[in-house]
C-alpha cells in the first residue's frame, strides 16, 4: 500500500554494482545491498537487526535502528499502546523465521512496562 501510495520506492541493485570494500563482507547479498544503498543515498536511518551488519553500517556512519527499536519508537511516539507492543513481541518470540533474541524482546517489553508506571 506504501509503495503504491508513493510513500516507499523500490529501488533495485544488482550484486556486481556492489563497491569492493562491501562486496567482500560476510553479510547476505540483502545486506549489502541495502548497506551499498544507505551509503550511496546518504540515509538518515537503516533498518537493520543482524549483529554484523549493524556494527558494520555504525562504523560506516549510519545511524542503525532494528525492529524492535522501530517498535519501541512507535510505542513512544503513541502510535502503539503498551498492550499492542505485547502482542507484536510475542508473536516475534513465536515465530521460527524470526530470530530476534527472546531474551532481548522479553527485556524491551519489561522496560516499557516499567517505564509506563513511572
Amino acid at each position: 500500500m506504501a509503495i503504491q501510495q508513493g510513500k516507499l520506492t523500490v529501488v533495485g541493485m544488482k550484486d556486481e554494482d556492489l563497491p569492493s570494500d562491501i562486496a567482500v563482507l560476510p553479510l547476505d547479498a540483502g545486506e549489502k545491498q541495502v548497506l551499498c544503498l544507505a551509503l550511496r543515498d546518504k540515509a538518515d536511518l537503516v533498518l537493520f537487526d543482524d549483529e554484523k551488519v549493524r556494527e558494520e553500517a555504525k562504523v560506516r556512519g549510519l545511524n542503525v535502528k532494528g525492529t524492535l527499536g522501530v517498535i519501541v519508537q512507535a510505542h513512544l511516539e503513541k502510535l502503539l499502546e503498551l498492550s499492542d507492543v505485547q502482542n507484536i513481541i510475542k508473536t516475534i518470540i513465536s515465530r521460527q523465521d524470526i530470530w530476534i533474541s527472546k531474551e532481548l524482546c522479553r527485556q524491551v517489553l519489561y522496560r516499557l512496562k516499567t517505564s509506563n508506571q513511572n
